[in-house]
């Protein structure tokens, strides 16, 4: 009877594990690329904060402006 139990026991804690779990299906499209330039005005220095979930992220000085880069992505919602 107790193994009864645990074979009906299992496949339900696993039904109620996957029905817990969120999955965000985003919609891609062609890949785009905006330039993005941030003037400088009278700032000497910044401290800026990068967050990426996952990709590549080339960053390098010397730029004229405070941020003079290019962003591409494919998701619209990322714009």
């Amino acid at each position: 009877m107790r193994s009864h139990y645990t074979k009906l026991l299992i496949p339900v804690l696993a039904l109620c594990f996957l029905a817990s779990c969120e999955f965000d299906h985003a919609t891609t499209g062609p890949m785009k690329e905006d330039h993005v330039t941030l003037d400088r005005g009278s700032v000497d220095r910044a401290n800026v904060q990068l967050n990426m979930g996952a990709g590549q992220m080339d960053v390098s000085g010397g730029a004229s402006n405070l941020f003079d880069g290019t962003i591409q992505y494919n998701v619209p919602a990322w714009q």
